[in-house]
């Protein structure tokens, strides 16, 4: 493993029925890839269990708790003990994917906000991270219950927002999630903002088994594709694949309290051009 390159995936849905028959050798390929460290995301109850135990049997793999808008019909106040039980025995290293989906509206909004908020104040209690998911008219809506909540770190899962919205994001500290999204020609909104933001706020992510990037040739998307993800991150910002490996593999570190052993072959990232990020 000496001298190559390391990144993290940090979102992932491993306990999706599409990596139910080789989900072992998935996280050992992309191991052998340089991925040495997969965040998975239980983003519903039925899920919370399965994401526990594959973290316990495959080494390099994290796992988030939550329960996501579209399954936001799920929260009540027995998801929420059974939620802050998990938190209290187990070491989930963020809370979700929360928060609003406008666009499917698969679940009320007013049940969305319920669940959104409620899972942000465990976050804050427990002092962990939030993975935010936000699609469709949200924005306005997204602002309201994060602003008085700044305290509390958000990582915006696969940014698909305005530039308005991006430059409200880097003002407050919180992380950027990149992954296939970008990659896409319709996508220039997003590759705009993403040339804004510094590079200590941007993360890398599949959304295995979605949003392939340009250039994986598997319809299922997979923690292996995180080195295509990079070297996008990397030709978009003019920055060296490296620096992309080296520094968003730390930004996981920093943000999730991810162990150590994710830091065993990094390598010295070069210094970036003067007045870059």
């Amino acid at each position: 493993m000496t001298g190559q390159l390391i990144f993290v995936d940090t979102h992932a849905h491993l306990s999706d029925q599409q990596f139910a028959s080789d989900a072992g050798a998935v996280i050992a390929l992309s191991a052998q890839l340089g991925v040495t460290r997969i965040v998975n995301v239980a983003f519903s109850e039925r899920l919370w269990q399965e994401a526990i135990e594959l973290s316990g049997h495959q080494p390099g793999v994290s796992f988030t708790l939550g329960i996501h808008p579209n399954s936001a019909g799920e929260w009540s106040d027995q998801t929420r003990a059974s939620l802050i039980n998990l938190l209290a025995s187990q070491r989930p290293v963020a809370i979700g994917e929360t928060g609003l989906d406008y666009y499917w509206v698969s679940e009320p909004r007013e049940a969305q906000l319920a669940a959104f908020e409620g899972q942000l104040d465990i976050a804050r209690e427990f002092a962990l991270p939030v993975v935010v998911h936000m699609r469709g008219d949200v924005e306005a809506d997204i602002r309201d219950i994060l602003d008085p909540r700044q305290e509390v770190m958000c990582i915006f899962h696969s940014f698909d927002g305005s530039a308005e919205l991006c430059k409200w994001i880097v003002e407050r500290g919180w992380m950027i999630g990149v992954g296939g999204l970008m990659s896409r020609r319709s996508a220039l909104i997003v590759r705009g903002c993403l040339k804004t933001v510094p590079l200590d706020q941007l993360l890398l992510e599949t959304d295995s088994p979605y949003l392939s990037p340009t250039g994986w040739p598997e319809k299922r998307n997979s923690p292996e594709s995180i080195p295509i993800i990079a070297d996008h991150l990397s030709r978009l910002l003019d920055l060296p694949h490296a620096d992309i490996a080296c520094r968003t593999t730390e930004n996981a570190r920093r943000v999730f309290g991810l162990p150590l052993e994710i830091d065993a072959a990094r390598q010295i990232p070069t210094t970036p051009k003067a007045g870059a990020r």
